[in-house]
């Protein structure tokens, strides 16, 4: 949820700036990349938490 808020408010910062044409890429290339980190750090935190559990 809170990824999906931080791109679309990514999407509407770059709607409003004059080189959102140019920029277009690269904040989607950044948008990708953040979210397959927050994906990959709440992999961690929930594996680091089933094995706290054991």
């Amino acid at each position: 949820m809170g990824v999906g808020l931080g791109v679309l408010h990514i999407v509407i910062k770059q709607d409003a700036h004059p080189a959102a044409f140019i920029g277009g890429w690269s904040v989607s290339i950044v948008a990708v990349f953040v979210i397959w980190m927050t994906t990959e750090f709440i992999r961690s935190k929930r594996a680091a938490r089933t094995r706290d559990r054991s």
